[in-house]
């Protein structure tokens, strides 16, 4: 799903138990290299709801959730802020995700 406004993203994370965002652009290589791999995640965990933003694409979703490098992630459990990461570590990831 991707996600490109503010509101959009407040409702997301407040309407599922767990939401995983990941922050990239279309020319940034290591979003590119680790896209395949956190498709298999979102099907790996179907009750997660993985959603992608595109930081091209977006005006005030990058300041709220402070995301200032990418590839970026954040999850949320229960419309809170669970977890943060920064860069394509797609192990870690999965740990975050399957606690």
């Amino acid at each position: 799903m991707n996600v490109s406004n503010q509101e959009q993203y407040q409702k997301l994370t407040k309407n599922n138990a767990i939401v995983v965002f990941k922050f990239g652009a279309k020319w940034c290589r290591p979003c590119k290299i680790i896209d395949p791999q956190y498709l298999t995640l979102s099907q790996k965990y179907p009750n997660v709801v993985f959603c992608t933003v595109d930081m091209d694409n977006i005006g005030d979703i990058e300041d709220a959730a402070e995301i200032s490098t990418i590839p970026a992630f954040l999850v949320y459990v229960g419309g809170e802020a669970s977890a943060k990461l920064i860069g394509a570590n797609i192990n870690k990831l999965e740990e975050l995700i399957s606690l």
